[in-house]
């Protein structure tokens, strides 16, 4: 070539980028595929590799015990595996889309498989949402920045928050942060609020939100009076809280209609029958807590079938399954001091062992005393 050869770039890259994305997923010519979940992708190990050195160890180098096989599992949070085929799209094509919900993932992603140009591209997606000072991407990123440890990012998210506090504590997204991104924000003196009381009160209504999710798992039921009067003490010191005074009520029903039946001499099991949630299931208790009330399942294996007159004896060592009345096994009794059994309808033991020997089981109610 002489000094005076004239030269100049020639080609089509927008026709070489078309055929290279016509790659992305396509069996043809592909020797690998990635197992995400539940779907699969066709990649190709010279793509993978060519960006991601964490691709060419797993894929390449040998030392890896997978990479010699046709599909490769890869485990993923269930965020990213959401986006992951986004992830792999970026390999074949140089550009993906991004937004405020896939950014975060996307970063995980690439700085797991330390794909440098798309980590890049998304932390300065996510620098210029957090620039524009809007308060809906920091809070949105901030449980992930703490949860991954993103120290930077962590601290961009928290100083676009703190400013618009008083807006942040009227959205939804408050009542929906985890614990460790409250207790961040809470720390920072430079909060921008009207005053404390107002702080103390979204604090409060983030709680009793939690609560509101929490208390229906409490089975108040199962509690003495004693303590039904300490969680009313409780819940009138923190201004009520309707779930709370809800299975209050739902307890005092409880225990007054089983007093009832008992001290009128009526079908105990007729009344629990009405009683049929778990929440009115007692758990393994270590207290002598007094009387429980429950649907019991004769549990096999045990020494040959029970008879109707085994089942009307205290039984010491057996393993008793009490469950709901849609067969969920709530509470398990391992020694019964003394049990007091109805069976509806049964008159013989030969009729006790026909139901064990139709369904493998025997249901019962069963009134349980001083459990030990």
């Amino acid at each position: 070539m002489t000094a005076n050869s004239p030269e100049g770039i020639v080609g089509d890259l927008r026709d070489f980028s078309q055929s290279f994305s016509a790659l992305f997923n396509n069996p043809e010519m592909s020797d690998v595929v990635l197992v995400v979940g539940e779907r699969r992708f066709h990649a190709h190990k010279l793509i993978l590799t060519s960006q991601s050195d964490v691709f060419r160890t797993m894929l390449a180098s040998g030392r890896w015990d997978m990479s010699r096989q046709p599909e490769v599992p890869l485990q993923e949070s269930a965020e990213c595996e959401r986006v992951f085929e986004t992830f792999l799209r970026f390999f074949y094509q140089g550009q993906i889309t991004c937004t405020l919900e896939t950014a975060m993932p996307l970063l995980l992603l690439s700085d797991k498989y330390n794909v440098n140009a798309l980590k890049v591209a998304c932390d300065n997606f996510m620098t210029t949402q957090l620039g524009r000072g809007e308060y809906a991407p920091a809070l949105q990123w901030l449980p992930y920045s703490i949860a991954f440890r993103l120290e930077s990012l962590r601290v961009k998210c928290v100083d676009i928050i703190v400013p618009n506090m008083s807006a942040v504590l009227n959205s939804s997204t408050w009542l929906q942060l985890p614990l460790d991104c409250i207790v961040h924000i809470l720390q920072s003196s430079r909060l921008a609020v009207e005053n404390e009381y107002m702080l103390f009160e979204a604090v409060l209504k983030w709680a009793q939100d939690l609560l509101n999710s929490i208390l229906p798992e409490i089975r108040f039921s199962q509690m003495t009076a004693g303590h039904l009067w300490l969680v009313e003490q409780t819940s009138a010191r923190y201004g009520g809280n309707q779930m709370m005074t809800a299975g209050l009520q739902e307890a005092h029903k409880y225990r007054s209609l089983v007093a009832f039946a008992e001290e009128n001499g009526m079908d105990k099991l007729e009344i629990s029958q009405s009683f049929s949630s778990r929440r009115f299931f007692p758990r393994e208790y270590t207290a002598s807590s007094g009387e429980a009330w429950a649907w019991l399942d004769w549990s096999m294996p045990c020494p040959g079938a029970p008879d109707y007159a085994a089942l009307n004896t205290a039984q010491q060592g057996y393993r008793f399954v009490v469950c709901d009345r849609q067969g969920e096994p709530s509470y398990i009794i391992h020694k019964v001091s003394a049990v007091d059994v109805t069976v509806p309808n049964v008159v013989s033991g030969e009729k006790a062992q026909e139901i064990v020997n139709e369904e493998g089981k025997l249901r019962i109610g069963v009134f349980v005393r001083d459990l030990e």
